[in-house]
């Protein structure tokens, strides 16, 4: 009876030995491709978030120094031209625009 007893504790531990290789070696499984797939969202999605950042900073630089020109542009044109002339010219160019921005 003691080695029915001993028997069966046994096979039962090598059951149990075999069901935990089995849940450990699936958890490894799914671990890894959990982290293959994030592997292959996460760089391509990061690199088109780099390039539209990359894109709008240009953008922004761009227009800033198209603002920097104009302004020197204006600067040059009022220091060129007589002063009756500039203020008429101005009020000219603020009815058509509605803009009262030039210095």
């Amino acid at each position: 009876m003691h080695a029915v007893a001993v028997e069966t504790c046994r096979r039962t531990a090598a059951a149990l030995a075999g069901a935990a290789r089995e849940k450990i070696v699936s958890n490894v499984l799914i671990f890894t491709c959990t982290n293959m797939v994030g592997v292959c969202t996460h760089y391509p999605a990061e690199g088109s978030q780099r390039q539209a950042f990359q894109e709008t900073r240009d953008c922004i630089q761009a227009r800033l120094h198209s603002q920097r020109e104009n302004q020197q542009q204006e600067r040059l044109l009022l220091s060129v031209l007589p002063t009756p002339r500039c203020h008429g010219d101005e009020s000219r160019h603020q009815r058509q625009t509605g803009r009262h921005d030039v210095p």
